[in-house]
């Protein structure tokens, strides 16, 4: 079975890392950069790389992990850390580690960017382009791994008067350090990770941060010049910006952490992928299998997860699929449980624009789905304890919980450090 990965990120080096235990698969991947690692390739550049493409990474110089390396890991390869909640360029080096282990190296093709993805004739085809020749080659393929990751195309709001706007606007993707914004008004506009992240670093630097989520629960003990408001933008002018609750600022600069689309953008309409004006990709079963062809899965769609255990349980389920120890449902019964999980989501109050949202409980509620689907071990217990504490600890210290360290002693405890 020829399959084709496309990325070499964490989920790509994860696939490669299972399909090379069995001699059914023969595969390679496709990596458009000349490095393993994906997104956790920091890079001062913020626009085009050295091959004229967009810049893929969207990490800042500084930027720490929000959850702890003893949960994050692959469960396959654990090794030990200095600190629980590492820098990108300890998650990098984990990832070289882990790729030099499973030998992995000899699968990548750097420097070649997927072009075009379609079906014909029961098969896929594969455009690709060597980005160091220029050369375009066609192949097939039985089996197709899109691995090429969620958070490197921005998405803008649409925000009147923002055209007339005369200071800084960049989007965390562009994000780099606080230094630029030392003594400026700053907005920040969003509550996940990067934008508390941004704001908190920022306000280092910055007169003062207006920082406007519209979490459920205010962030308490951050800075003192961060201004926290509860409310999305109404208007922006000149130099001033005009918020939903009436609230309104005079600011130097905008910093936009909404968050990124999903680009899919070189698989052919045939392929039977679509994604919504909401961002909500149709046409995927579990979050992860192409329903109307299964020989193709997409990694990095669910959102608010652990993912390299996640892409890990993820792959070992769909090579059970590629190699029909698993059947998968009709793609009538696909097409229900889908519908069904969004029903589920729209009852809890979430939008369709987190109908791949795994917040609270869903995550280990999905996984477990994959794990009884699969006949695959759940995630252990302390797993589970650790990330709903740390959760805990981010809420009460946003600006001190990354400095607590973490020891497990076993499938359901852990220490503090």
């Amino acid at each position: 079975m020829r399959i084709c990965i496309i990325g070499a990120g964490a989920a790509g080096l994860c696939a490669a890392r299972h399909l090379s235990q069995n001699k059914e698969f023969e595969f390679e991947i496709f990596e458009k950069t000349d490095k393993i690692g994906g997104i956790w390739n920091y890079t001062d550049l913020v626009d085009l790389d050295e091959n004229g493409q967009p810049i893929h990474t969207s990490m800042y110089k500084h930027m720490r992990t929000n959850l702890p390396m003893e949960i994050m890991a692959f469960p396959d390869f654990l090794i030990k850390y200095e600190t629980s909640f590492v820098s990108h360029t300890r998650v990098l080096q984990y990832l070289n580690e882990y790729t030099k282990h499973f030998q992995l190296y000899q699968y990548i093709r750097f420097n070649h960017l997927i072009l075009n993805v379609w079906r014909n004739e029961n098969v896929w085809k594969v455009s690709v382009k060597d980005l160091n020749t220029n050369q375009i080659s066609d192949n097939t393929y039985d089996s197709v791994f899109v691995c090429n990751g969620r958070y490197s195309k921005p998405k803008i709001p649409n925000i009147k008067g923002l055209e007339n706007f005369k200071g800084k606007v960049i989007h965390s993707h562009s994000y780099r350090e606080p230094q630029p914004f030392k003594d400026q008004m700053v907005l920040v506009l969003g509550g996940g990770p990067s934008g508390i992240d941004i704001a908190i670093e920022v306000a280092d630097q910055a007169k003062q941060v207006i920082f406007c989520h519209t979490n459920d629960k205010p962030f308490i003990n951050l800075p003192k010049n961060i201004r926290q408001e509860i409310s999305n933008i109404k208007e922006i002018s000149e130099n001033k910006v005009l918020l939903k609750n009436d609230n309104h600022f005079t600011i130097n600069a905008i910093i936009w952490a909404t968050g990124y689309h999903f680009d899919f953008s070189f698989l052919d309409q045939n392929c039977g992928i679509n994604v919504n004006t909401n961002g909500r990709v149709e046409g995927i079963y579990l979050h992860l299998i192409n329903q109307k062809f299964p020989s193709m899965a997409i990694w990095a769609i669910p959102m608010t997860v652990i993912p390299f255990p996640l892409y890990n349980l993820q792959i070992l389920l769909f090579i059970k699929c590629l190699t029909r120890q698993l059947t998968l449902p009709s793609i009538e019964d696909m097409d229900k449980d889908t519908k069904q999980d969004l029903e589920m989501r729209q009852s809890l109050g979430l939008s369709e624009r987190h109908s791949h949202k795994m917040s609270g409980n869903l995550f280990f509620q999905y996984c477990d789905k994959l794990s009884q689907i699969a006949n695959i071990e759940p995630f252990s217990q302390v797993m589970r304890k650790l990330n709903k504490d740390i959760h805990v600890m981010r809420q009460n210290d946003i600006t001190g919980y990354k400095n607590v360290n973490f020891h497990i002693i076993s499938d359901k405890t852990y220490i503090i450090k």
